[in-house]
């Protein structure tokens, strides 16, 4: 954008996950067309086209149509996946450990979407916009990392 600098932070990497019983209960037969058409998704936004981008890169299909909640906060829409509620992509940062517990599971083992991440700002003097826009870029390169 005009005005601003741009900063690459790094890349934010996304799985389809959902309980063990709502994968057996859902997807019986693993990650299908037919399967998607039917179960409860939840997605961030009407934005959101994680899903189906995922679904486009690792199944060669995009749904018409499926159910989907939309939940634009990141601790309740992860609710809604860790109660049995609906599945959905979730960052690696947050459903790391609840994988690692068995608490989730992965859809596809192994499938992923990488998004790529940038800090925007006002490109102007001033110091506290550089701190500010310094530690931004410091923690996520971190987290992202």
């Amino acid at each position: 954008m005009q005005g601003c600098r741009v900063e690459a932070l790094g890349v934010m990497t996304y799985r389809l996950l959902a309980t063990p019983d709502f994968s057996t209960r859902w997807f019986p037969h693993g990650l299908t067309e037919d399967a998607v058409k039917v179960a409860p998704a939840v997605l961030f936004n009407r934005k959101d086209r994680l899903h189906d981008q995922f679904l486009h890169q690792h199944l060669k299909m995009i749904p018409e149509s499926f159910p989907a909640h939309y939940l634009p906060a990141p601790e309740p829409f992860a609710r809604l996946i860790t109660e049995g509620y609906s599945y959905g992509m979730m960052p690696d940062w947050q459903g790391r450990e609840l994988l690692r517990s068995g608490e989730l599971v992965e859809l596809m083992p192994g499938a992923s979407v990488q998004v790529q991440l940038f800090w925007h700002c006002w490109n102007i003097a001033a110091e506290p916009l550089d701190r500010l826009s310094l530690q931004m870029v410091k923690g996520a390169r971190k987290i992202l990392a």
